[in-house]
């Protein structure tokens, strides 16, 4: 078995007698309380005696790029795997993604057992595509220059090598830069470009869990103009019990200020998404 590193932070009191528990995971390069609502969803849990917890994967950080998304389902299965040992079999667990943190959510249920044996309900926050936006950020010429290195040490048996450091820090293998930015592959289940069949055959587990999904309508790793189309399409694979369009929210909710001091702006992107998904969780 593979070994896994992951630290748990008790973003409440963790008290033994919690059965409900929330696992929160964010996007690439964040790790800890990266995104400014965090305090304030815990906040919320505490209110109802809901254990919110934040995991360290292997590919938090910068390390996303030598890591992949089955890696990520493996810690995730064996925090789930203690979770239960030391709570108790009738633990029930709820994801709460954030970006790249979707997609995880979303293969999670997808390959593991743990899932479906255990998962109850799933949060889809800021569901983007790594694609799209490495494509705004450079060009679609250089993304392309890209696949095609990446590609060859694929085909030369180096999948586990270097090709790129993302915003100069990341460092990226031929197989994990396939999987971002490559149509198809296997961090791809978002795109705006993609077909209705495409998204079923990579959503449609979903059905078999209570989804919300979370749009920022003025995200800016999002192509314009893609909302509501998307939306809709993104809704329609999944079968997602709530849709909630945010507007004037940016990709980490973080566009009205410090999320965590403002309980009371009830206009606040995140103080939106924090009240729907209450509605949703508890």
């Amino acid at each position: 078995m593979s070994q896994s590193f992951f630290l748990l932070l008790t973003l409440i009191y963790f008290h033994t007698h919690y059965i409900y528990i929330y696992i929160y995971i964010y996007k690439l390069t964040d790790g800890l309380l990266a995104c400014s609502y965090v305090p304030l969803l815990s906040s919320k849990c505490l209110q109802y005696s809901f254990a919110l917890i934040q995991p360290i994967l292997r590919s938090s950080y910068c390390q996303f790029g030598t890591q992949t998304l089955d890696t990520d389902v493996e810690d995730l299965n064996n925090l789930v795997k203690f979770l239960k040992e030391t709570r108790g079999n009738d633990i029930q667990v709820s994801i709460i993604g954030h970006s790249t943190g979707c997609q995880i959510a979303v293969h999670f249920c997808k390959t593991s057992q743990f899932a479906k044996d255990c998962i109850e309900k799933i949060i889809l926050q800021a569901p983007v595509s790594d694609r799209e936006a490495m494509v705004m950020e450079t060009s679609g010429e250089y993304v392309e220059k890209l696949i095609s290195n990446a590609n060859k040490c694929v085909e030369n048996g180096e999948s586990d090598q270097i090709v790129h450091m993302l915003y100069g820090i990341a460092p990226l293998t031929a197989q994990r830069t396939l999987d971002l930015y490559s149509k198809n592959g296997l961090d791809d289940m978002f795109s705006s470009d993609l077909t209705l069949n495409e998204l079923n055959n990579r959503l449609d587990h979903m059905k078999s869990f209570q989804t919300l999904i979370s749009i920022s309508l003025e995200d800016q790793y999002v192509p314009k103009d893609v909302y509501p189309n998307l939306s809709m399409k993104l809704k329609n694979a999944m079968n997602a019990n709530v849709l909630l369009e945010i507007p004037n929210a940016n990709h980490s909710l973080n566009d009205g200020g410090d999320s965590s001091n403002n309980n009371n702006n009830n206009n606040n992107s995140a103080t939106i998404f924090i009240n729907e998904v209450t509605k949703f969780l508890f």
